[in-house]
C-alpha cells in the first residue's frame, strides 16, 4: 500500500466517522419530535375523550359565536371583536341612521359604548337622536354603559393630537369596561375636527388601530365626510 492509498484510507474513515455522528444526530432529533407529537397526540385524546364529531363541530360553533357581535348595520351585518371599519357620510342624519342603530345594539349585547362626536351631530344632538331609540338612554349613562363626549375632550386634550395617547386611553376604557362586567368596548369616532396639518398624524392612528385592535374586545367604527 503506498502512502498515497493510506492518505485515501484515513480520509474515509474520518468522513465514514463524520457521517456516523450526523446520522446519529439526526436519530436523537427525530427520537424528541416523536416524543412531542406522543406528548401533543397524548392531550388532544384527552381532550376528544367521548365526544362525537357533532359535539366537537358544536363547541367550535359556539366559539365563533361568542367572538361575534351584531353590528346593528344591516349592509354589514355580524362581526368579530377587533373590527375596525369606516362609513362616510354627506349630512348629519346620515350619521344618525348610521350610528344610532349601531350603539343601540351594543347596549343591548352588554357592551360599553362610548361615541365621540363632532359636527355635525354634537353630544347633545347625539343624545337625543339616540334617545329617539333607546328610552331608557339615561339608565345606560348613570350605570356609566355609555359615554357620549366632544373630540375637544379625547382627541385634542390640552390642545394637541397625541395618536399613542389616544389608544392607551381606547385600551384603559376596555379594561375598565370588562372589570364593571360588559363584554367589550364599542366606539366611534367622528373625523369632521381633523385640519389639513392634523391628517397625516390620523392616518398614522388609524395604521396603529389596524395594528393594535386585533387583539382586543373592541369594536371600532369611523366616520368621514
Amino acid at each position: 500500500m503506498t502512502i498515497s492509498d493510506r492518505l485515501s484510507t484515513d480520509e474515509l474513515e474520518i468522513r465514514v466517522q463524520e457521517r456516523t455522528a450526523e446520522l446519529k444526530k439526526a436519530n436523537q432529533e427525530l427520537s424528541r419530535r416523536n416524543l412531542v407529537l406522543e406528548g401533543i397526540n397524548r392531550i388532544f385524546n384527552i381532550v376528544v375523550q367521548d365526544k362525537t364529531e357533532a359535539e366537537l363541530g358544536n363547541e367550535y360553533l359556539s366559539l365563533m359565536s361568542e367572538n361575534m357581535r351584531h353590528s346593528g348595520i344591516d349592509i354589514i351585518g355580524n362581526m368579530p371583536w377587533g373590527t375596525h371599519f369606516c362609513q362616510f357620510y354627506q349630512t348629519k342624519e346620515d350619521l344618525i341612521d348610521i350610528l344610532v342603530p349601531y350603539f343601540k345594539t351594543g347596549l343591548e349585547n352588554n357592551e360599553f359604548c362610548m361615541w365621540v362626536t363632532s359636527q355635525p351631530l354634537e353630544v347633545e344632538d347625539a343624545k337625543e337622536a339616540l334617545r329617539k331609540a333607546v328610552p331608557d338612554i339615561d339608565v345606560y349613562l348613570e350605570k356609566e354603559q355609555l359615554e357620549i363626549i366632544s373630540y375637544s375632550h379625547w382627541y385634542v386634550k390640552d390642545g394637541s393630537f397625541d395618536s399613542d395617547r389616544v389608544l392607551n386611553g381606547w385600551v384603559e376604557k376596555l379594561n375598565k369596561a370588562l372589570s364593571n362586567g360588559y363584554d367589550g368596548l364599542r366606539l366611534t369616532g367622528n373625523t369632521f375636527w381633523l385640519e389639513k396639518e392634523d391628517w397625516n398624524d390620523f392616518v398614522n392612528y388609524e395604521k396603529k388601530v389596524d395594528r393594535v385592535l386585533g387583539n382586543y374586545q373592541m369594536i371600532a367604527l369611523y366616520t368621514y365626510l
